[in-house]
């Protein structure tokens, strides 16, 4: 009978202690994502002033920052915010490098107007996470 006690507040300190990480909000994934969304929104403003001879390390920076935002640990309840982010991130980029590729004018403002929307659906989906 001890023994059945003492696992039963085995179990109770384990959930407890699991529990401690598991919250997440709104506020605690955008506190995560500030500094990546800064990052993006200043190499995004550099990238849209380079000429196009001149966009391709522009274009490399975008990648890495992708990159590291991808490669960051979010909450479950994040995920398909998340996912919804590094869509746009990803057609951003592939309107950037149609743009330098010289890609038709209608193909570029597709792109780019496909990455809007999905930062419109990574916008609303974050004002979910607490729902």
């Amino acid at each position: 009978m001890k023994n059945l006690a003492w696992i039963l507040i085995a179990l109770v300190i384990l959930s407890l202690v699991a529990g401690c990480g598991s919250k997440c909000t709104k506020e605690d994934y955008m506190e995560k994502m500030e500094p990546f969304i800064d990052k993006w929104d200043d190499a995004i403003v550099i990238a849209e002033s380079t000429s196009r001879m001149s966009l391709a390390p522009q274009i490399e920076n975008l990648q890495e920052i992708r990159r590291e935002t991808e490669d960051l640990k979010i909450s479950d309840c994040a995920d398909e915010a998340h996912e919804a982010l590094i869509a746009y991130m990803d057609q951003t980029i592939d309107a950037f490098i149609a743009f330098l590729g010289q890609e038709d004018d209608e193909k570029v403002n597709r792109l780019f107007s496909s990455a809007q929307d999905s930062m419109r659906d990574w916008s609303e989906l974050v004002e979910e996470i607490d729902e």
